[in-house]
């Protein structure tokens, strides 16, 4: 069985979803790997080569029609992956800003529709979002996002104490708004404590913010893929915060962000929504807030029981390792392309 896996770029959505899983599966069956914009790769050979071509993002008119051409004349399955609910995403000026220009972007929307309806199986992250897409395609396998906690422990287990206490926050410009929504409780935090907030992302987030708290805001440039982990590590955060509008697009989402956060051994404060409020106990493996004066009690409660901080990252990491390990997820894409070639 050979299978490509073909990545959209190289961020965080294409390490997750396609190179890292190529990766772990290598040495279980024969795969190979083409990453847009990688240049010195024969793709007409692999193609030739492949059994199951697993993909994301393919939108434009040409793709999808060579992709149609794959799966009918030379008989390869073709497996789409999504990550997000694109036909979820408000049509409206701050998205079109910060993440997805829908009218811009309505003649891709609907290639991608395309092939999706057309494809031998559609794998996607969470339960909700393969809901929200079975109206396209019924054969939705999850696969949720997984973890390698291996490489994370070794990371993890270099941690080393703060002087000060540190929050922290990282992500793209698509989550500006879902920051936006709770500076309020994050300024009276560090209105009554002596905390940093660090933000491994881009100017707007630190706008949202009051002059006055901004010597202890500490803005960190997002870094390229290969860096990024490292990068949110080198943080050395105490707490790390997951905040979400309530939207159908954010409800899509996967738990990623919290997964990370776990790994590198930082105590979660999340939007008391999905795709969190799926997989976090409350005050049990992470804690959730919905309101300001949930998320600033949450916060202030985790700034003064260091414990309570280390008690609820044991219990995420058992949750990881139990549920989210890539070792073991590696079963649910070989389960997948066995289902296709039977």
């Amino acid at each position: 069985m050979n299978v490509l896996f073909m990545s959209a770029d190289k961020g965080g959505c294409g390490w997750y979803r396609i190179i890292q899983p190529c990766n772990f599966l290598g040495s279980k069956i024969n795969t190979a790997l083409f990453i847009r914009g990688e240049k010195d790769y024969d793709i007409a050979k692999a193609f030739e080569e492949a059994d199951i071509i697993v993909a994301q993002r393919v939108a434009g008119k040409y793709e999808v029609e060579a992709f149609k051409m794959l799966q009918k004349k030379y008989n390869k399955k073709i497996v789409i992956d999504f990550d997000d609910n694109f036909y979820a995403v408000e049509n409206s000026k701050e998205n079109s800003k910060y993440y997805l220009d829908v009218e811009k972007h309505k003649e891709k929307l609907e290639n991608m529709k395309e092939l999706m309806k057309e494809a031998d199986a559609i794998t996607v992250t969470t339960e909700y979002l393969g809901k929200a897409l079975e109206e396209f395609n019924e054969n939705i396998f999850i696969i949720p996002n997984s973890i390698d906690t291996k490489g994370f422990k070794k990371i993890r287990d270099k941690k080393t104490p703060n002087k000060k206490l540190r929050i922290g926050f990282a992500g793209g410009l698509a989550h500006v708004l879902d920051l936006e929504k709770i500076v309020d409780p994050i300024e009276k935090i560090m209105k009554k404590h002596d905390v940093e907030f660090h933000i491994l992302g881009y100017p707007e987030f630190v706008d949202l913010f009051d002059n006055k708290y901004k010597d202890r805001i500490i803005l960190h440039p997002v870094a390229p893929l290969e860096y990024f982990i490292g990068e949110l590590a080198d943080l050395n955060l105490d707490i790390g915060i997951c905040p979400l509008r309530d939207t159908e697009f954010n409800k899509c989402k996967s738990e990623l962000k919290y997964l990370e956060y776990t790994s590198l051994g930082v105590a979660t404060v999340a939007q008391n929504i999905l795709p969190y409020k799926g997989v976090i106990k409350n005050n049990k493996n992470g804690i959730l807030a919905k309101t300001s004066d949930e998320w600033f009690n949450a916060l202030d409660k985790l700034i003064t029981d260091k414990e309570l901080r280390k008690t609820l990252v044991n219990k995420a990491i058992e949750l990881i390792e139990k549920d989210y390990s890539i070792e073991k997820n590696t079963k649910l894409y070989t389960n997948l392309f066995l289902y296709l070639t039977k």
